[in-house]
């Protein structure tokens, strides 16, 4: 079989086969056989997937800002989870015992391919969900914290009010009709966290980027891998339950309340104010995903992000999770 001289990963970057064979090299992965591709949802790294004579892996072309100390404290806390049963990925190392390797300025990671089906909103898939996370939590409530995220996607309030602050000064295509919607939004929010004031809440390293679709699943539902680690950092845990759920109210099909009550009664007891506060830390991250919208600088883009995310914040911050 040939192969050919050059390659395109997830995020478009044109990748010449010397250098997948040099990752192959590298890493130990055995000689180079076929370019499988690469999946079909997004990433923000680019994803490419390959074939050796020992097996199928994933190369992963890192574009977080990253750097050594924080790739081994993420293997540290992975390391952690494996002993306790956690479905995660370990990094394949280098030659040198490392766990990440560079090349042509980029930070490349390999991980071993493992099949699995993408979340439906199956009753399975849901209940698996919230218990992997409840066990996830669990086994780093006592770990230690360690080098945060050069990029924050943590929808505290601070973060927010931060990003408020770079695209109220900032020279883009937004008007300032939909900044004055979006400051609005953040307003409404703070009020109501500062009925609260909340500062009991149970921290432990969170993984902070919690969608179902980050996950791989078996045919029975249960979670065959978490992926996606570039953003786990010590936070309340409350976080990662609010982003879960934040994506049961966009895309969870039929009753939506239903799903979202079986997601907290899986993952287990909360604390009385967690319980409170829920439904404004879900309207934190859907406030965070319309900042997150304005990074395209597209005025039509981020109005529609507004749009799609003004409804539910206001609904959560007045009738709360069951509106």
């Amino acid at each position: 079989m040939s192969l050919k001289s050059m390659y395109e990963d997830s995020k478009g970057n044109k990748l010449p086969r010397e250098f997948i064979e040099w990752v192959c090299e590298k890493h130990k992965l055995g000689r180079l056989k076929k370019i499988k591709g690469y999946p079909r949802n997004g990433n923000i790294n680019g994803i490419i997937i390959i074939r050796t004579q020992k097996g199928k892996y994933v190369i992963r072309c890192l574009t977080i800002k990253t750097n050594s100390e924080r790739i081994n404290y993420i293997e540290e806390i992975l390391s952690r989870l494996k002993k306790e049963g956690v479905p995660v990925l370990r990094a394949i190392k280098t030659i040198e015992d490392q766990y990440f390797s560079i090349k042509d300025d980029i930070i490349i990671q390999v991980y071993p391919y493992i099949f699995g089906y993408d979340f439906i909103f199956n009753r399975n898939q849901v209940e698996a969900n919230a218990m992997t996370l409840a066990k996830f939590h669990r086994a780093l409530s006592s770990f230690n914290s360690g080098p945060l995220p050069e990029v924050f996607i943590y929808p505290t309030l601070e973060n927010l009010d931060m990003k408020i602050q770079v695209l109220s000064m900032s020279n883009n295509n937004v008007s300032n009709y939909t900044v004055s919607r979006i400051v609005s939004l953040f307003n409404a929010i703070n009020q109501h966290w500062q009925k609260f004031c909340p500062s009991n809440l149970p921290k432990t390293i969170i993984h902070d980027d919690w969608h179902p679709w980050n996950m791989l699943y078996y045919s029975d539902g249960s979670i065959a891998a978490i992926l996606d680690y570039d953003y786990i950092q010590d936070g309340e845990r409350i976080y990662d339950i609010a982003y879960a759920l934040y994506y049961f109210y966009k895309r969870a099909p039929g009753d939506k309340h239903k799903l979202i009550k079986l997601f907290i009664k899986s993952y287990g007891e909360l604390l009385e104010i967690e319980k409170t506060v829920l439904p404004i830390v879900v309207a934190k991250v859907a406030l965070f995903n319309i900042l997150f919208a304005t990074n395209s600088n597209s005025e039509r883009k981020i109005k529609k992000s507004v749009d799609e995310n003004e409804e539910l914040i206001k609904n959560l911050l007045s009738k709360g999770l069951y509106f």
